[in-house]
């Protein structure tokens, strides 16, 4: 017997697909030879190449995507876009072959603007294209995204940053100012410390009204492209050996004899000291108008301690340390306060019109299963392609076990939920096993 259910070809010749020239290394105005060369890095013009092919309506890619950069691209970040005419009505997601045996499938979404995203990453730097098929919109798109070459879509599939509660520094004002005061760099080195002093990392939830300033990706406060920042980085060395300086804004802040000296032993062109003494200038008269009053050592010791007492009293470091004495890494109860589940509306409702009051209770039931197998972490066994926004899951992966009995609860779970039209989008991860 020999099926052959699933074998597609088309009878025309397909078009290369638009490559997003951020991830070929050049700009959208680029010379022919250089965009031939980019074609190159992404496995265009050669036998193998990815290719869009638009027949009757119908819309099949075939072929592979494959690039070199110094690291992996971020997941947000569009990998091409398929020609104008090529375009699906709306965001459409599909499974394709992954990179190595113990990644079987790999997420590949394609939005109503053309463009190709893998949510879930691809850190070999190869997507593949082949057996995606779906129908082209019927309307032309007259709409454009806020930016063409990143993703709008937010599954948040890892949860990195730890939020806090709406209102989580009740009490701590002084606690909640020093963090909104801190820049990423700042803020790391505490970090760290604390580390470095109880042997784990403690957790220090932030809130979204207590955010730190600046960006994750540059620590200093200053854009990678920034002349302040390449300044920096070339007086960091002697700065830092001799005057025990490791950030941009402490030169902004010392006296005018120091000044001096630091521009004197600091090997910089005439030019960049001309505007780091003018960009000093400027930032001082600012400071001059802005500050309140002034604060000696003796008063900043004691707002110090104060912040300090107020941070081990929020986060309940003795309990976190305890719980480490005892291998136990899980967040202390005290600090349930700090993480209350927030009300989704639209998730209310579809509760509310689905369920009736008398199968309430073990619709929760089958809620506190599934939560009871959500992880953060990359054991996971199965993620939600609705990630955190899915009705079952905070963190949009779960850890099933392979125990008959947990595997059968989950299947009737699920059959009772389809049931009741609250549908599951799972995705199963492929494991050596299976």
């Amino acid at each position: 017997q020999l099926c052959l259910e699933g074998i597609r070809f088309a009878l025309v010749d397909g078009v290369p697909l638009e490559i997003v020239p951020a991830l070929a290394g050049t700009s959208s105005g680029s010379s022919p030879a250089q965009a031939s060369s980019a074609k190159q890095k992404l496995g265009l013009g050669s036998s193998h190449s990815a290719s869009c092919i638009l027949q009757s309506g119908v819309v099949m890619l075939e072929g592979f995507l494959q690039w070199k950069l110094p690291r992996p691209i971020n997941a947000k970040h569009a990998i091409c876009r398929l020609p104008s005419g090529h375009w699906p009505p709306k965001r459409l997601t599909f499974f394709t072959r992954g990179g190595s045996d113990l990644e079987e499938r790999r997420r590949v979404d394609i939005d109503q603007f053309g463009r190709i995203f893998c949510p879930e990453g691809a850190a070999d730097g190869k997507v593949e294209l082949s057996g995606i098929i779906f129908v082209r919109s019927a309307q032309e798109q007259t709409t454009q995204p806020a930016h063409l070459d990143w993703d709008e879509l937010k599954l948040q599939y890892n949860r990195t940053v730890v939020n806090a509660g709406v209102n989580p520094f009740e009490g701590c004002e002084l606690l909640q100012k020093f963090i909104k005061r801190c820049n990423w760099n700042e803020w790391n080195k505490i970090n760290y410390n604390m580390c470095r002093g109880s042997g784990r990392t403690m957790i220090l939830p932030l809130g979204e009204q207590a955010m730190v300033r600046g960006w994750s990706s540059c620590e200093r406060n200053l854009d990678s492209r920034s002349w302040e920042l390449r300044v920096f980085m070339e007086m960091k060395e002697e700065l830092s050996d001799k005057y025990g300086i490791n950030s941009f804004q402490t030169i902004l802040h010392v006296s005018d004899q120091m000044f001096d000296e630091l521009l004197l032993h600091c090997k910089i062109n005439n030019d960049d000291r001309k505007m780091l003494s003018d960009k000093r200038k400027i930032e001082r008269e600012k400071w001059t108008k802005a500050r309140k009053g002034v604060m000696f050592f003796p008063q900043l010791d004691k707002l110090a301690q104060r912040i300090a007492s107020e941070m081990f009293t929020h986060w309940d470091f003795g309990a976190q340390v305890k719980g480490l004495l005892q291998n136990n890494f899980s967040p202390p109860k005290t600090l349930d306060r700090l993480f209350p589940l927030h009300a989704n509306s639209h998730q209310k409702r579809m509760i509310e019109e689905n369920i009736p009051e008398h199968e309430m209770k073990q619709f929760e039931e089958i809620r506190q299963f599934f939560y009871l197998y959500e992880t953060t972490g990359s054991n996971m066994t199965h993620c939600s392609l609705m990630g955190t926004q899915d009705l079952f899951t905070t963190t949009g992966k779960w850890h099933f076990p392979d125990a008959p009995e947990v595997q059968r609860q989950l299947f009737e779970n699920i059959a009772w939920l389809f049931d009741r039209h609250l549908h599951h989008y799972i995705s199963e991860r492929q494991t050596p096993v299976f």
